[in-house]
């Protein structure tokens, strides 16, 4: 089975996690803390997306949210205070890898267009019931049969057929300390890194 490499910033903690357990999941806790008083709104999308992810790549026991990795390494991974950055390398068939703009459809409650002719239906459809935030529709009941076919769009995600950009990110169900090729602590580790 091919392998690929992946990058992810995550709290110090986690080097305690995996040297203690020697795997590391993302738990509830984690998105609460990270996301405050939006996480009962982001955990929407989260909850969603479980469903989905775990048809195409089996959840392991102990797993409840995905862990997200950069499938770049110079994309997004600014090394922060308390965290430190992840380089892992895994069997391809563990990592789910999709189009970040699909993602920013589904984290913001929109739909998901295949092209440019579905994009504009929709919106005439929303100017026919008077909707102009479309995230409303997850906020309140008032047209479930909106929100169905907005979630129903969301499965474009894993639909290679079509894209949004070619800026991809990926999510695992777990980090095992076996599949850690490289830790960064520091700005001296990044600037090692680069050589």
């Amino acid at each position: 089975m091919p392998k690929i490499k992946l990058w992810t910033r995550q709290n110090r903690a986690i080097l305690e996690i995996l040297e203690r357990d020697g795997v590391y999941y993302a738990k509830k806790d984690v998105i609460q803390q990270k996301f405050g008083a939006c996480t009962d709104v982001v955990l929407k999308a989260y909850n969603w997306y479980v469903q989905k992810a775990k048809t195409l790549v089996p959840m392991p026991e102990g797993s409840q949210y995905p862990i997200w990795l950069s499938t770049c390494e110079e994309f997004g991974m600014r090394l922060t205070e308390d965290n430190v950055i992840l380089e892992v390398e895994v069997d391809s068939e563990k990592a789910l890898i999709f189009d970040m703009d699909k993602w920013s459809y589904i984290v913001n409650f929109w739909y998901l267009p295949r092209d440019d002719n579905d994009k504009e239906n929709h919106e005439m459809e929303l100017k026919r019931y008077g909707i102009s935030n479309e995230a409303s529709i997850f906020l309140n009941n008032y047209h479930p049969f909106l929100r169905s076919k907005v979630e129903k769009s969301w499965e474009g995600l894993f639909d290679d057929a079509f894209k949004l950009s070619d800026l991809t990110v990926a999510t695992l169900w777990e980090i095992r300390s076996e599949w850690i090729t490289k830790i960064i602590e520091s700005e001296d580790d990044m600037d090692a890194s680069s050589k």
